[in-house]
């Protein structure tokens, strides 16, 4: 039908370079997306491997993995480091109350120079199965596959188990690989076998390849997690200084960067997992305010297509979701391999300390300062709380006001700390000493620092400061395809059989690959698709049964 070409169409003009493969004797200049499947639901996995070209092998950097919804708007983001390899893979868990949508999974890089270069996208339909479906869906018929080309190498899948298959019986099979001449080559590859009835040619001709803009040979990529933005003062002019202040709420370290004449900056975070608070503060301008960089995504999405396979799919989907609910149990568990090191304070020694509630209780922490710290001078003004620290080296006030450190949240406010409730506050920390006072708080710390531990689940600052804390995505925890479970009492239901984003394939031997099938019986197939060591590609299927 006219709608189906259309729409095909569309989703070939999504991509700045249509899917394509490296010409035979040239050299690989772009990077090669393979997501496991051509379509996804909600509470589903999306398995992805990226190809790099050979000519970025060897190099450690990170890598933004960005999923846009329809509007061009981050959905998610997370962080995956190249480790040195020529390929790296990830994962998404679709929550389940993401709307139906035509999404993309944009995956970014950024120069040594600070620009963001676009590796790759791919156009992924995901539909929600617990949301009712949109008024007046337009009849649309299937497409035929996308054709994907073989490629340079050739890729040979051989079935080791006796055919037919049956519903749990194990599957062995292997893999080889071939050069143009017919020679054995070693290979990296990624394997995907799924359910053809449920989310093949018949239900969904979406792609699982997609190629991305070329890359220049001596493009050399930075490691780290990186933020662009740009930041004004209190009045809204740009902010330029070669100090900017960032304090991790979660684990106290201190960072810096610079805002050039623009305010632009680019935020480079050391390597960690899930969410981080990071708060900037800078000694010069402390109204200062934050704007994250949004690069332009490409052309909208196309629209997303119903077929009557995907109506069949989207019950069948439902279905499932129920009885794992029977079974209290997930179709799709991720177990992560890594842990967040929360609220982990800075190695410093205080010079002092206090235990507050060893005191008698005062009306607030103003007084408390001025009946039991004689290192802090806490008076009151007219307008306000002027606060300065004794410092021990020079037997003498330090002359600029102390940084309050809250719960790992920085503020200079000696008002809002005066009001604090001692009720509240557990513990008060002074750091007087000079060299630690450079080692730990460079620049801003030049009053010393006094930090302070409450017992509240979460303090909150005045907004202008708390406008400045904000909780940024790190590295993606490491998580793998869940192996099957032999426990024969437990549903074994997947669309998604198996997903191996690190297939090792030797020249000689090949690879072996083996599993218990799932429950499901009709007709599966394997999915290839490799890369040399000299950056040549490939790819290969093959489609079995399994019969009940």
């Amino acid at each position: 039908m006219r709608h189906t070409l259309l729409y095909t169409l569309l989703m070939a003009s999504l991509l700045a370079v249509p899917a394509r493969w490296a010409k035979a004797q040239e050299e690989t200049r772009e990077a090669l997306l393979h997501i496991n499947k051509p379509f996804y639901v909600t509470g589903e996995v999306i398995w992805y491997q990226l190809y790099l070209p050979a000519t970025l092998k060897g190099q450690l950097f990170t890598l933004k993995a960005t999923l846009l919804d329809e509007q061009g708007q981050a959905a998610d983001v997370s962080f995956i480091s190249s480790k040195g390899l020529p390929f790296c893979q990830g994962y998404y868990f679709i929550p389940y109350n993401l709307p139906s949508g035509m999404y993309r999974l944009w995956f970014t890089a950024t120069t040594e120079g600070g620009a963001l270069h676009t590796l790759a996208m791919g156009a992924v339909p995901i539909y929600n199965d617990l949301q009712p479906l949109p008024k007046d869906i337009p009849a649309s018929e299937v497409a035929a596959t996308p054709t994907q080309p073989a490629g340079v190498l050739a890729v040979r899948i051989e079935m080791e188990s006796a055919l037919p298959l049956r519903p749990r019986q194990p599957l062995r099979l292997r893999v080889w690989v071939q050069g143009q001449s017919g020679e054995p080559v070693d290979a990296w590859g990624s394997l995907s076998i799924r359910d053809e009835q449920l989310c093949g040619k018949k239900v969904m001709a979406g792609a699982t390849l997609f190629s991305g803009l070329p890359i220049a040979a001596a493009q050399r990529y930075r490691s780290g997690i990186n933020w662009p933005g740009s930041v004004v003062d209190e009045e809204g002019a740009p902010l330029k200084t070669p100090l900017l202040g960032v304090i991790g709420v979660d684990d106290g370290r201190l960072l810096f960067t610079k805002a050039d004449k623009e305010g632009k900056f680019l935020l480079t975070l050391p390597e960690y997992s899930g969410q981080q608070r990071w708060q900037f503060i800078d000694h010069a301008a402390p109204g200062l305010k934050v704007q994250w960089e949004h690069p332009t995504p490409p052309a909208p999405a196309p629209p997303l297509a119903y077929t009557q396979g995907i109506l069949d799919y989207l019950s069948y989907s439902r279905q499932r979701k129920k009885i794992y609910q029977l079974y209290a149990a997930q179709e799709t568990p991720l177990a992560s391999t890594d842990a967040d090191q929360m609220n982990a304070l800075p190695g410093w020694e205080p010079t002092f300390s206090y235990i507050v509630p060893n005191y008698e209780r005062f009306p607030d922490m103003a007084t408390f300062f001025q009946e039991v710290v004689p290192m802090v001078r806490f008076p009151e003004r007219r307008n306000g709380f002027a606060v300065t620290l004794y410092n021990p080296a020079s037997q003498d006030y330090f002359s600029a006001p102390p940084l309050f450190i809250i719960d790992g949240k920085a503020t200079r406010d000696a008002s809002f700390v005066a009001a604090l409730n001692p009720a509240y506050v557990e513990q008060v920390d002074l750091l007087t000493s000079p060299s630690q006072l450079r080692a730990y708080y460079p620049a801003i710390g030049a009053g010393g620092v006094i930090r302070i531990r409450t017992n509240l689940p979460s303090l909150i600052l005045p907004e202008d400061q708390e406008d400045d804390i904000f909780s940024l995505p790190g590295m993606q925890p490491v998580a793998g395809f869940p192996a099957q479970d032999k426990d024969l009492n437990l549903p074994a239901l997947r669309p998604a059989v198996l997903w191996l984003p690190a297939l090792q394939v030797q020249s000689e031997d090949g690879a072996t690959v083996s599993l218990l099938h799932s429950d499901d019986y009709g007709e599966f197939c394997i999915e290839v698709v490799v890369q040399s060591e000299d950056g040549r590609r490939g790819s290969g299927r093959y489609c079995y049964s399994v019969e009940r």
